[in-house]
C-alpha cells in the first residue's frame, strides 16, 4: 500500500488509509481499469488479462468537480489525546 504526493512517496499505511477515506467520493475518484496481468496469476478471468481498481485520493483542485473550498484537517488537543490513549490501552471487556 503506498501514497504518492507531489514530493513523495508515502509508505504510512496509517495515513494512506485515513488519505483514501478522507480524501474520496467512489462515484468520482474511483475506476476499474482492465489491462494486462501476469500469466501465472490464476485469480483473473482471462489469461494474462486482469482488472485494476484506481482511486484517487488526492486534493481536488475546483477545476476538478469540486465546488467547495477543501477542508483543513482537525487536529485533536493534547488533552482528547491523552484520553484516546488512555482509552486504548484499557482492558476491553468481553
Amino acid at each position: 500500500m503506498w501514497w504518492w504526493t507531489t514530493t513523495r512517496a508515502c509508505t504510512n499505511a496509517r495515513q494512506v488509509l485515513f488519505r483514501l477515506c478522507a480524501n474520496t467520493d467512489p462515484q468520482r475518484d474511483s475506476i476499474f481499469t482492465k489491462g494486462p496481468a501476469d500469466v501465472l496469476d490464476y485469480a483473473t478471468c482471462e489469461l494474462a488479462v486482469g482488472t485494476n481498481l484506481d482511486l484517487d485520493a488526492s486534493r481536488k483542485l475546483p477545476g476538478k468537480a469540486f465546488h467547495r473550498p477543501w477542508p483543513p484537517l482537525i487536529k485533536m488537543d493534547d488533552a482528547v489525546n491523552a484520553k484516546v490513549e488512555k482509552l486504548s490501552h484499557s482492558p476491553q471487556p468481553a
